[in-house]
């Protein structure tokens, strides 16, 4: 039975088609009921009775509405249908709404005047997103595509870039079941245009991620991606490598501390070590509602509904928070700690160790160490965010240079300004730093003795010291991004000798900035002097021009709807999925206590606190290299200091090859012959990697093989007896393939299992190097192919007792023809002498004889398999 009204709306399924009611039980009613009230016949009904109703077959608008709405709030495909299960619509439906936002994307990069690429790589998933400017001066970003499982070499991060690339270019691109509109068509124009306008990658520092990014420059060799020479380069116009700051900065915290003994056991007792009281709490359902209940017994003004240390080690602050937790809550913790001691729980001992180990000293040194990382934690998050000015870097960097030198320098601010040192000396004198151990009273008190002081101060002097130069191989001054300073609207403002070591010099960066991207650099300086003053106005006052200015169809463009759906779906926990109703509306505090009731408002407090302490310092200036031959300095320090130099050496010579230096730089012959040395460094180490990617190519293909029937044209070929007269003998004759008893003759054996095949057949492919395939394989089932290295071809004297060739005449007549054969040169030694390489036995004669070989043992030795060749193969083709 057909509907007339479906078929002629052209829908799919048995009514339409014809099909319906092929069967006598689809004549019941319920079955033309249920077709009758399904929503596609009755829009079908309407066409076909001209009643003016829209495509038929195709969802309401109010549908897709309603999905994208759900996208957007982070619902998943099954929870977003209406039956809570996932269904071919729904499939359809959503992979409609991504052609529809890709080609709003792909319109922008056909548009783009330059496009700038994030790219984050890990454990095989890769992320990439985008932001381009047009010629009009609007900005765009999103996500261009995710890939994963596409391996962790650079080479492979350059195939998946291309691959995500590839696919946003095309279009209608892997449509779920039931599509049936037009075929997928690569835009290669489109492509084209977004790989020529792409001239920033940032990416993290890993060498992979940066060796990608130069082979898509072509500043690599391009056979790292692949052997296909049709590719052209990904990005040709590639002009800066950035290397994510967040994850810069953060050596800021990991590197300093650990070439200092001291500090680094006193951060793996308070917080990293697994045995650590910190971890112990952390992970510890029982030991964190002791730690609980002991914070609203302190009643401290910061705040009682903390319920943890924040201590996971894969937080970005898994080195700051916990320390600086763990002060701010003393009292509450070393009271967790005599609970769990005197309870005797699992953790007793290590709380009780913990215990005997605090000293004052200790704790003034952790208060120190915590500034400093509350420090480095500002900056990383200064430059963890999206809407981060890279001009506004320079300064950030400056600010947090005078942090230091104001908190750790002579005048020594951290005992006097708020945070945690301040807090630890505030504590130890107040006599709040008690707790009961073996049934005594314990109380800490602020030590009297200066030297315990400048003992403290040194040690951080010299982790100071290490900062500087991690900073300096993080912050280069000769890189573009350092260069893009000059547009900052605000003058530097440092006051320190060190941070001035971090200001914009504006006649460099000029010139950097104009070599890299064809600008004349004094055209470059007039016209940003021109601009700079009215970047300089009030937002308030330009506001309504700016408005005015606006292009109208930027205003009220409902299909940019479809550009919040990347940023809504990526990640639920990292974006607000809903808006707040309470949004811009400010809580109600007291007057005068607007910082009180939290930790993030006394951190806010505390760094506010070194602010006003770097304007009031009355000397910044100290050299951190005083402190190299003070007692606190070990060779730890040295070693981490020449290493951070050679990093930056090393980074100079890459800016160097690469052409990133402008002529200001003083560049000596030495750095060019370097610079040479490094490039055919870098050639001999492409070469190790084509090699590598080649081998991993044919191992993934080696599992996926199709063999061409053309390769065997030809070939004779040597089959089992009991496989005479069968199907796969008479496929191969129609193969143009010619059959032979004699299997020094054949050139491939069939046999039903190519991994054990007969004896004989073994060991003439062994010797001779043959080839040996399932005979599955002809008949389209697959199968295995084996094949052999001629082994004849390699000089070998073999000595055969004459034990063996009276009991294996067979075998031994096989060698002889084998000796035979043209371009052998085995040698069958009548006498046994040191110059035999081998000594075929029997079994008997091998166990008094260990050097002997018998019958299996042999072909194990002298047998090689060719991996290159030998496949798993799925057809023949």
């Amino acid at each position: 039975m057909t509907c007339i009204a479906c078929k002629r709306a052209n829908l799919t399924g048995a009514w339409a088609e014809g099909t319906a009611g092929a069967d006598v039980q689809d004549l019941r009613a319920w079955y033309l009921t249920k077709h009758n009230q399904s929503k596609a016949h009755g829009r079908a009904v309407q066409q076909y009775l001209n009643l003016g109703v829209g495509p038929v077959g195709a969802p309401d608008l109010s549908e897709f509405e309603s999905m994208l709405k759900s996208a957007q709030e982070g619902d998943s495909l099954r929870k977003i249908n209406p039956f809570k299960a996932m269904s071919d619509k729904t499939a359809l439906m959503m992979w409609v709404l991504q052609e529809a936002l890709l080609n709003f994307i792909r319109k922008d990069l056909m548009q783009a005047e330059t496009i700038s690429l994030m790219r984050d790589a890990r454990r095989q998933r890769l992320l990439i997103r985008y932001g381009l400017c047009k010629t009009n001066f609007e900005v765009c970003s999103g996500i261009l595509g995710v890939a994963r499982d596409f391996g962790d070499t650079g080479g492979d991060i350059v195939r998946a870039t291309r691959h995500i690339l590839k696919r946003v270019c095309t279009e209608y691109a892997c449509p779920p079941r039931w599509y049936r509109g037009p075929e997928s068509r690569f835009l290669k124009d489109v492509y084209n245009h977004a790989r020529e306008a792409i001239e920033l990658i940032t990416t993290d520092a890993a060498s992979n991620e940066i060796l990608a990014s130069n082979v898509g420059a072509g500043r690599r060799s391009s056979l790292v991606e692949s052997d296909n020479s049709d590719e052209a380069r990904l990005t040709p116009n590639l002009k800066m490598i950035g290397r994510d700051k967040a994850h810069s900065f953060r050596r800021l915290m990991t590197r300093p501390y650990q070439c200092d003994e001291y500090l680094d056991e006193l951060l793996n007792d308070f917080v990293h070590d697994k045995s650590s009281m910190c971890q112990k709490i952390q992970h510890s359902f029982n030991l964190k509602t002791i730690f609980q209940e002991q914070v609203v017994k302190q009643e401290a003004k910061w705040g009682q509904k903390i319920k943890n240390l924040r201590a996971a080690k894969h937080r970005f602050e898994s080195l700051a928070a916990p320390m600086g937790r763990i002060l701010l809550y003393l009292p509450a913790f070393l009271a967790t700690c005599a609970q769990i001691s005197e309870q005797r729980l699992a953790a007793g001992p290590r709380a009780e160790a913990f215990l005997n180990s605090l000293t004052a000293e200790r704790l003034l040194q952790a208060g120190l160490l915590a500034d400093g990382m509350d420090e480095a934690m500002l900056l990383i998050r200064s430059v963890d965010v999206e809407e981060v000015d890279v001009s506004a870097i320079p300064l950030l960097v400056q600010s947090f240079v005078d942090r230091l030198h104001a908190l750790f320098g002579p005048d020594r601010c951290a005992l006097k300004c708020p945070g945690y040192t301040s807090h630890v000396v505030d504590l130890l004198k107040s006599g709040a730093v008690c707790y009961f151990l073996k049934h005594d009273l314990r109380r800490l008190r602020m030590p009297d003795d200066n030297a315990v002081m400048d003992r403290l101060f040194r040690r951080m002097a010299c982790w100071l010291n290490v900062v500087m130069e991690v900073l300096r191989t993080e912050w280069p001054d000769y890189t573009l991004f350092a260069a893009m300073g000059v547009f900052g609207l605000s003058s530097s403002h440092s006051r320190s000798t060190a941070a001035a070591e971090f200001a914009v010099n504006a006649g460099q960066s000029f010139g950097r900035l104009a070599k890299a991207f064809d600008l004349n650099a004094g055209a470059l300086e007039a016209e940003l002097e021109r601009v700079r003053p009215a970047a300089r106005l009030p937002l308030k006052s330009v506001k309504h021009a700016v408005c005015d200015f606006s292009l109208p169809h930027l205003i009220a463009a409902k299909p940019l709807k479809f550009a919040k759906l990347p940023s809504c779906c990526t990640s639920s926990t990292r974006t607000r999925t809903k808006e707040r109703i309470d949004k811009g509306v400010k809580r109600p505090r007291a007057e005068g206590d607007s910082d009180v009731g939290s930790v993030a408002a006394w951190l806010r407090t505390r760094r506010r606190g070194v602010d006003a302490a770097v304007k009031s310092a009355n000397n910044l200036d100290f050299d951190v290299e005083d402190f190299v031959g003070a007692p606190e300095w070990t060779e730890w320090h040295g070693a981490e200091k020449t290493f951070q130099k050679e990093k930056q050496h090393d980074q100079l010579l890459e800016a160097f090859s690469y052409g990133a230096l402008a002529e200001e730089d003083d560049v000596g012959s030495e750095l060019a012959r370097q610079a040479e040395e490094r490039q055919r460094l870098n050639v001999k180490n492409d070469k190790v990697l084509v090699k590598q990617r080649r081998r991993a190519d044919e191992a993934a293909a080696r599992h996926h093989h199709v063999l061409q029937w053309d390769s065997l044209s030809g070939l004779s070929y040597w089959m089992t007896p009991s496989e005479e007269g069968s199907e796969a003998e008479l496929v191969l004759q129609t193969r143009n393939l010619a059959r032979t008893t004699d299997r020094f003759k054949a050139d491939i054996f069939f046999v039903q299992d190519a991994a054990s095949p007969p004896e004989r057949v073994r060991w003439v492919a062994a010797l001779c190097g043959k080839q040996v395939c399932d005979v599955a394989v002809v008949l389209g089932r697959g199968g295995m192919r084996v094949v052999y290295k001629p082994v004849i071809r390699r000089p070998c004297k073999v000595y055969i007792t004459e034990d063996f060739k009276n009991r294996h005449v067979e075998i031994f007549n096989i060698v002889k023809q084998a000796r035979a054969q043209r371009g052998s040169k085995w040698t069958i030694c009548r006498t046994h002498t040191d110059q035999v390489t081998f000594c075929l036995a029997t079994t008997a004669e091998c166990e008094s004889k260990p050097d002997w070989h018998s019958k299996s043992d042999f072909l194990e030795q002298v047998s090689r398999l060719d991996k290159s060749k030998s496949v798993k193969l799925a057809k023949l083709a």
